[in-house]
């Protein structure tokens, strides 16, 4: 997965957590109210399964992996691995582990973001900073925000104003830009130059400055094209030295993204090309659209949401609740609270029965169905014989699964489906993990 696709998966991890939050606290009320337990009782966590047997070991210490690593902690929160770092929250600070689940910083601060390009974005009292792989903080919480650019190039902000500077805190470009107008995938940067808005500087990822705009109003930048406005309210696109590459003549534009945009004119809505050809004109009137990587085109309408290939013809009807992104040539689709998969042509390849899912990637994903939770693979086979009672198992990344479960632990399971970092776990055998059902 892209950056771009991990901060999705991201936010429906967070959606998830929220949800998962909401049910144990009304778990934890009942419990209160007929045990002094207070928690949700170690009776309720087993579910028979016929042939099968369960194996009950509870816990709070983590895996002890190496020196160093999480032991005898039980965390507030934990999520996706990116760049083999993975934030945790303990006690309402965050750090960072590794993937052997070693603590690469303290439990420090008040925010921290997913590693990209080779760091964290951490704050502490308002301040931020950036942190290394190393657990080695860079600018001593001198900014009032930073996004890492690349491996020696960050976008700082200090005292209202904003400019790049490298990873020893040497300015690349002076600290006197207004504000960001955007950050496209290769990390081109849209710098406003002056308070009026007369003015814009674009800087590649090493702070080189590729050119400067005047004479449009800049709104955002994907695929190394700039969105912009012109003096009569019309839309075009600019490159990154202000050259016009596709004529000011729309109603309205988006930001392209894999290659693609949407547009309206007084002819109708338009899906076009990076040199501004019609590639499908979308004949209804549709109330939100998404151009996905693989070329197809999502649609939501009032009967729910549905596909388009390239060409604007339906391929699957618009009857689902929810599509996912593609990953591995499948979808996530959820259609009266139950979760599927279908592929790029629409077919569904793996049944709606699901009472939850991640998304593929890797290879994997994982469904849950009767409470029970399995790790599956691209043709919908189990990979293993466990059977996780989990409250949630997250897609893969960086070749580990979040998982967490009705007790409030966190851990993180291995490709293979092995707990290999959690507060569910023990130094016993696999066998033995807590609230996973193995057939004998």
């Amino acid at each position: 997965m892209n950056t771009e696709e991990l901060m999705k998966q991201q936010r429906e991890i967070e959606a998830m957590q929220e949800k998962y939050k909401k049910f144990v606290g009304e778990q934890q009320i009942g419990n209160d109210a007929n045990s002094s337990q207070g928690n949700i009782s170690e009776s309720n966590m087993g579910k028979k399964i016929e042939n099968g047997r369960m194996m009950t070991i509870k816990s709070n210490k983590y895996y002890d992996v190496k020196e160093g690593s999480l032991n005898n902690i039980k965390l507030d929160r934990a999520f996706l691995f990116y760049d083999d770092v993975a934030v945790v929250l303990k006690d309402g600070r965050y750090g960072y582990i590794s993937k052997d689940g070693k603590m690469l910083t303290e439990f420090k601060y008040d925010t921290a973001s997913q590693f990209t390009n080779g760091y964290g974005r951490v704050s502490i009292n308002g301040k931020f900073d950036a942190v290394d792989k190393e657990g080695k903080e860079l600018f001593g919480f001198k900014y009032d925000d930073l996004i890492p650019l690349s491996e020696n190039s960050f976008l700082v902000a200090l005292d209202g104003k904003c400019g790049i500077v490298n990873n020893e805190g040497n300015e690349i470009t002076p600290l006197t830009y207004e504000a960001p107008v955007g950050i496209d995938k290769e990390s081109y940067a849209v710098l406003i130059q002056n308070q009026d808005y007369h003015g814009y500087s674009v800087f590649d990822k090493s702070g080189t400055k590729k050119g400067e705009i005047h004479q449009y109003i800049c709104k955002s930048i994907g695929d190394d094209l700039i969105t912009a406005q012109n003096e009569d309210g019309l839309f075009g696109y600019v490159d990154l030295e202000g050259n016009t590459i596709i004529d000011f003549k729309y109603l309205s534009s988006t930001t392209f993204s894999y290659d693609r945009a949407i547009v309206t004119d007084s002819e109708g809505v338009h899906v076009i090309d990076k040199t501004g050809n019609i590639i499908c004109t979308l004949e209804e009137d549709y109330l939100d659209i998404e151009v996905l990587e693989n070329g197809l085109i999502k649609v939501l309408t009032n009967d729910g949401i549905g596909l388009l290939n390239s060409n604007g013809d339906v391929i699957v009807e618009p009857t689902y609740d929810e599509i996912s992104t593609f990953y591995d040539g499948k979808a996530k689709v959820k259609k009266d609270d139950l979760y599927g998969f279908i592929s790029e042509d629409g077919t569904v390849v793996i049944p709606v029965k699901y009472e939850n899912a991640s998304s593929y990637s890797d290879g994997l994903a994982s469904i849950e169905e009767d409470g029970i939770w399995r790790i599956i693979d691209s043709t919908g086979k189990p990979i293993n014989n466990y059977l996780y009672e989990y409250y949630y198992i997250s897609a893969v990344t960086c070749d580990r699964f979040l998982v967490f479960d009705n007790n409030e632990n966190y851990g993180y399971l291995d490709i293979e489906g092995n707990l290999v970092i959690g507060s569910m776990v023990t130094k016993e055998p696999i066998t033995k993990l807590p609230s996973i059902y193995r057939y004998p």
